[in-house]
Order: C-alpha cells, then structure tokens, then sequence
C-alpha cells in the first residue's frame, strides 16, 4: 500500500500535480486521479469503508499549500504554534474522495507569520500515541489516567514539544518530537497505522 501510494503520487508530481493551484483544487483533482488509477475512471466506488483493501480507496491525505504568508489546508490534526504563544488546532474534512461532491466541506485558510510553527500529522501517527500511552498506562509504565487519553491529549503533547523547542530549526523541532515521544509511534497491533509527520517554521 504504502510504495505503490508513493509510486503513484511521485508519477502524479511529475505530471504537474501539487504545487500549481489552491490546497482544494489539487485535493479533489487528486481524487479523480486515485479513482482512474483504481478504477479506470473519475468515479468513486467503495461501498464498505476501511474494509476495502485497495489502496486508492482508503488512503488519507493532508495537504498545505503554501503562497507567501498565505497556508491553505486539507485533512485533520495540524497545529499551528504561533511566536507569541497561542495555539490553533485546525482541521478540514475536505479530502480527495469528495471530488463528485464536497458539500459544505471547505479548506483552511490561515497565514502563517514569521517564527510561526507548522505541524502536520497522519492519523496513524495520533492514532498509534494514544493507544501506546494507553498500554503502558495500564502496564504501570507511565503514570496516566487512561480516560485523558485521547486524541487531543496526544496533540498537546506535540504541542508542548514545540513549546519547549520553538527557538530551534523546523529539523530540530521534528527531531525533539520524535526523541520525547518517538517510543509511542511504532504499531502494537495489527491494526495500527502508519506513521508521517512534518514540522515547518517560517523564518522570514
């Protein structure tokens, strides 16, 4: 799933997508071109969600785009830790397969301000943290009560990383997330996902 979702997206790049529009023209012109690669045409088909096991029909996307100051987005869980301290948490149900019909679905659109931190996140990356704190919570490995951890506990967590690091590079930051919390990544059960995550700092 994951290389053949690599191939396909680094043949698509090449092929012009990615950079040239705005984050919602390239998020639903990128589900008409998974439907084709799947399907053989622009039509999206699953019928039983997550239990499909083709990868053009289950695969998640986060998009920025990035123009000037100006930061468009697709997909949940991405932060924002702006230089004077606060935080956004902010998502976009807005995803690929709404090509046909997005609804009332729409992208975000923020600016992103000198020294402002940009953290973009997959679902497995939350996903795989929650569950392993929760484990090692019961095991008696960490002290937690299980019922704080969810979803948004584990965003505070990274978000508290970028706190204590702001002052370091986009590099340093990723690195400093991944020595505190790095241990809670990797799958415990089978149905755990992968992994992704990116930090931006704008420097000027």
């Amino acid at each position: 799933c994951g290389d053949k979702a690599r191939e396909f997206l680094r043949k698509e790049i090449a092929n012009g997508w990615g950079s040239s529009r705005d984050a919602k023209t390239e998020i639903l012109d990128l589900g008409r071109r998974l439907m084709i690669a799947g399907h053989g045409e622009p039509v999206f088909k699953r019928r039983k969600p997550f239990s499909d096991p083709e990868w053009w029909d289950c695969i998640e996307f986060c998009y920025a785009h990035f123009e000037e100051d100006q930061l468009s987005l697709t997909g949940l869980r991405h932060v924002i830790y702006r230089e004077d301290g606060k935080v956004e948490y902010l998502s976009s149900t807005l995803g690929p397969y709404h090509f046909e019909n997005q609804g009332d679905r729409k992208i975000i659109e923020t600016i992103l301000n000198q020294n402002d931190l940009f953290l973009m996140s997959s679902d497995g990356l939350i996903g795989n943290t929650a569950k392993a704190m929760h484990f090692d919570s019961k095991a008696g490995n960490i002290s937690l009560d299980t019922r704080e951890i969810s979803y948004d506990y584990v965003l505070s967590r990274f978000t508290q990383s970028l706190e204590r690091n702001k002052n370091r590079s986009a590099k340093e930051l990723r690195d400093s997330i991944i020595f505190e919390l790095g241990k809670y990544f990797l799958p415990r059960t089978l149905r755990d996902d992968d992994v992704t995550l990116a930090v931006v700092k704008r420097r000027y």
